[in-house]
């Protein structure tokens, strides 16, 4: 029986890492952080936007 991958998750190294190139990448898109707001979904939004905000 082959098996199928689905999914891979990341550790949290990895995600850390993602966070920062996705923060860095807003940053760069908006030509700097000083005007810029977050706003996050209560639901598992906020927690993200606080990651995103380090």
């Amino acid at each position: 029986m082959d098996f199928v991958e689905k999914a891979r998750i990341m550790d949290g190294m990895r995600i850390n890492r993602a966070l920062a190139r996705l923060a860095s990448e807003i940053v760069e898109e908006n030509h700097g952080a000083g005007h810029l707001y977050l706003i996050g979904i209560q639901r598992r939004g906020v927690p993200l936007a606080n990651r995103l905000r380090l």
